[in-house]
């Protein structure tokens, strides 16, 4: 499924089905966060970035996901939350996995890019 739109990743990530592959077309500037629910998702950033300023983490994970950028050109796709000293742009809930794949890059404002609780992360 390709997107470019925040509403039209909201809808993705909501109706994504197990192993579906959810690939960015554009950068995407978010009013608020996102939950990747789903097992055996994968978040393709191809190239573009996923910004916001969301108090907690900007993408939360509560199932397995891989985001990964399968672009070929020059830049690199990233996950950017620019809130607060305590946002997070990845957020990883109890029981949760997330491999990282391919040169992606997750900033925040401050230092915390990723938390994790009691989940798995794969780089």
């Amino acid at each position: 499924m390709e997107v470019g739109s925040y509403s039209a990743l909201k809808t993705a990530v909501e109706n994504a089905a197990d192993g579906q592959t959810i690939r960015l077309t554009a950068n995407v500037e978010m009013d608020e966060a996102i939950t990747l629910a789903g097992q055996n998702i994968t978040l393709d950033l191809n190239g573009h970035s996923i910004t916001g300023s969301v108090g907690n983490g900007l993408v939360t994970i509560t199932g397995t996901v891989t985001i990964t950028d399968l672009s070929t050109g020059e830049s690199r796709g990233k996950i950017y939350n620019g809130s607060t000293a305590t946002s997070r742009a990845v957020q990883l809930a109890a029981g949760a996995s997330l491999t990282l794949d391919g040169g992606v890059i997750l900033e925040t404002g401050d230092i915390t890019a990723i938390t994790k609780s009691c989940a798995s992360l794969y780089i």
